[in-house]
């Protein structure tokens, strides 16, 4: 059987329904995805040219400047626009998809366009909060630090990334913790890290969260491998795959290249924003903005870091699609188990397009796309020596 014949054979074990739903689907994604951007976008333009921003600063400073009441006031106004446009759009969008989705089967219908707006909205207030602390603290920082500001808070948000993304895992901060019970898959795994040279000494399984499939964590030269009920349960040559691909990633130290990724792209964003942001407000009808400090020049802000935002989104998944090229190489060559790689991939498929167009790759996949990994697994299969046994 030829690598592609082998694919193939590999894809026609999903049905077929669920595969043109799921296209459907990421076609969906995509119109709600750009129509939001573009939603945003508009709004900003629109809040800019009436003007709204500029009439708040000049009625609560009719009698005395008030950098930070000022400041608040608009960010709050603006946050809880934008946010609840997206609310809505967002609710809208995504009970189309979930009903396009559920069309193919396989899936539980989704908790319909009520309940998505009922959630999406809850969301609002949170959004308002931050904006009411971060945005006039942002603001003075531009007015007291005009040129230094983006690499004072570029550094600030680095931290917190740091902090958020990347310490936890360092840690292996998570779960409740039970050593994996003995049996062929704990067996499998504990060869695996000795052939690894992984620096793990046990196996942990977790069984809380609910749908944990397995995870290694780890920094500082220490790694912790742990696994989940659906995992420790299966066939032990899928879940050696599975836990190699996830060493693959702790080898490549690919949290803390993604995490370091987007805190540069945000930095990058900051500048923009200090380069662009007056030009921009100007451009859009607020001709009297000099800096981007000025309340008036908010909804321009608000654009470029939507872009900002945008583009991390964009860097981390061109990133993470690179480095799961690497650790699904990495587990066929270290477990050397592709047909368990393969049923895994299979089983833990998420109901996206198998062959999205590349758009819709650039978007919204943190993996290639299942039949590229199929296929990348199905040529090294072809071309590789038997599995390894230990």
């Amino acid at each position: 059987m030829t690598p592609a014949d082998q694919a193939t054979a590999w894809l026609a074990r999903l049905p077929a329904s669920q595969l043109a739903a799921a296209h459907a689907h990421t076609d969906v994604r995509l119109v709600a995805w750009l129509g939001g951007l573009a939603l945003l976008l508009a709004a900003c333009a629109l809040l800019s040219r009436a003007g709204l921003m500029d009439r708040i600063a000049r009625r609560l400073q009719s009698a005395r400047p008030r950098p930070w009441l000022t400041s608040a006031a608009a960010a709050v106004l603006l946050t809880l626009i934008l946010a609840t446009l997206k609310a809505a759009f967002d609710a809208l969008m995504g009970a189309w998809g979930d009903q396009v989705l559920a069309a193919g089967g396989g899936v539980a219908p989704g908790p319909g366009l009520s309940a998505r707006l009922a959630a999406a909205g809850g969301g609002v207030a949170p959004v308002m909060i931050a904006a009411l602390i971060f945005v006039p603290l942002i603001l003075w920082l531009m007015r007291r630090a005009p040129r230094a500001w983006p690499l004072i808070a570029g550094a600030a948000l680095t931290a917190a990334i740091l902090l958020v993304g990347w310490l936890p895992y360092a840690l292996s901060l998570g779960p409740p913790l039970t050593p994996l019970p003995a049996g062929p898959v704990r067996d499998g795994l504990t060869q695996l890290i000795d052939h690894t040279g992984l620096p793990a000494h046990q196996v942990w399984f977790a069984a809380d969260p609910p749908g944990f499939d397995a995870d290694v964590t780890g920094g500082f030269g220490a790694a912790q491998v742990s696994v989940g009920p659906e995992l420790a349960a299966a066939p032990p040559a899928e879940t050696r795959a599975y836990v190699a691909h996830i060493m693959g990633h702790y080898v490549h130290g690919d949290i803390l290249n993604v995490s370091l990724l987007v805190a540069l792209t945000l930095f990058v964003g900051m500048l923009a924003v200090q380069r662009l942001a007056a030009p921009l407000a100007r451009l859009t009808g607020a001709r009297a903005v000099q800096s981007p400090a000025d309340p008036a020049a908010l909804p321009a802000v608000a654009a470029l870091a939507i872009l900002g935002v945008a583009a991390a989104m964009l860097v981390a998944g061109a990133y993470l699609r690179w480095a799961n090229v690497g650790a699904d190489a990495y587990s066929l060559n270290q477990a050397r188990e592709p047909d368990g790689l393969a049923a895994v991939l299979e089983r833990e498929w998420d109901h996206a397009s198998v062959d999205p167009s590349p758009l819709e790759t650039l978007i919204f996949y943190t993996h290639p796309p299942l039949e590229g990994r199929l296929q990348q697994i199905a040529a090294w299969k072809a071309s590789t020596a038997p599995p390894f046994h230990g």
